[in-house]
């Protein structure tokens, strides 16, 4: 699948776009400007449904009755990648996002979850998912469709693990933000 092909998914499912997040760093070259400002502590520009079209498209669908979902696995300690990435989440939620995160040293079922993907219109007759490949630095490799039934059925085992053992975004934040008060960092 090219690019823009997978991009012009977001705009053509009709339920649900789900998406399970195992990498603990991705490299993103439209993001590397970003993610340096981020390490340098400069601040971002604004990100809202005005200034994105990713997170207007996700509201737009929300507000239609569209699910946006993600599962997110993370490690500890967090990499800085994964610390950038989930304050852009933040944005995502309030846009209608539900993420929820699943610490993978919290059970031994997480540890065999390693595949990136999105599943669109899941238990539906149009399912269909989004098989993600990534090389070692995290840059993508490939994207592929697939509406194989044992590729979605792997794909759907592995998001009810992730979810089973995750906790909503707000919570996690809550608990994490916590715990580093405590230890003073």
């Amino acid at each position: 699948m090219k690019p823009d092909e997978f991009e012009a998914v977001f705009d053509q499912f009709t339920e649900s776009a789900i998406r399970l997040e195992t990498r603990q760093s991705y490299a993103v070259p439209e993001e590397a400007g970003l993610l340096a400002a981020w390490h340098e502590g400069r601040p971002l520009p604004e990100q809202s449904v005005v200034t994105s079209p990713w997170l207007e498209r996700m509201a737009r669908g929300v507000m239609g009755d569209k699910t946006w979902a993600r599962a997110r696995i993370v490690e500890f300690p967090l990499s800085e990648y994964l610390h950038y990435e989930l304050a852009g989440y933040i944005q995502s939620a309030a846009c209608g996002e539900e993420i929820v995160i699943a610490d993978r040293s919290s059970c031994p079922e997480l540890a065999a979850l390693q595949r990136d993907f999105w599943i669109f219109d899941m238990s539906t007759a149009a399912e269909f998912a989004v098989l993600m490949s990534y090389d070692d630095r995290g840059a993508l490799t490939g994207i592929d469709h697939t509406r194989d039934k044992k590729a979605l059925r792997e794909c759907k085992t592995s998001l009810v693990t992730a979810c089973r053992h995750a906790e909503p975004l707000s919570a996690f934040l809550a608990r994490y933000r916590k715990s580093r008060r405590r230890a003073g960092q």
